[in-house]
């Protein structure tokens, strides 16, 4: 009990936001594994206009398991813009869209963040008929897409 007054006085001395700061967000930031584990995003924030204010969240190819397929004939789509989402509210990134390269498909999307993994809510219509597929935080990229 003395030391959760101690940490109150704190609060209150160095103001609310330092002890109970609103999430924005940047928690979402990083590189993330798909689910099937054939390629990796990078969630790095953006502009929804041109020259606009850093506001959205986007989503870019940075690693694709095709990379080393000698058989491939479509190019790769390294550093491909995959996700876009513009408003963060209650812990979700909503109003966004997502675009599945293997099915050249664009739904609407969600994320939403849950013990360390990356859960994407795509879905065509309402919510309830999507799919979620959960991702994976991981530190580094394979060597690859830099080059192209």
């Amino acid at each position: 009990m003395k030391n959760f007054k101690k940490i109150f006085g704190l609060c209150i001395l160095f103001g609310y936001q330092l002890c109970f700061a609103a999430d924005d967000g940047e928690n979402f930031l990083g590189y993330w594994k798909t689910a099937q584990g054939d390629g990796i995003v990078q969630l790095r924030r953006c502009s929804s206009y041109n020259n606009g204010p850093l506001s959205a969240l986007c989503g870019y190819i940075m690693w694709d398991i095709e990379l080393n397929n000698t058989h491939r004939t479509l190019p790769l789509d390294c550093h491909r813009q995959v996700f876009e989402a513009t408003k963060f509210e209650d812990g979700i990134w909503k109003n966004g869209w997502a675009f599945d390269t293997r099915k050249n498909k664009v739904y609407h999307t969600k994320l939403r963040l849950k013990d360390g993994y990356l859960y994407v809510r795509s879905f065509i219509g309402s919510e309830i008929t999507g799919e979620t597929e959960v991702f994976s935080r991981v530190n580094e990229v394979p060597k690859g897409c830099e080059k192209r």
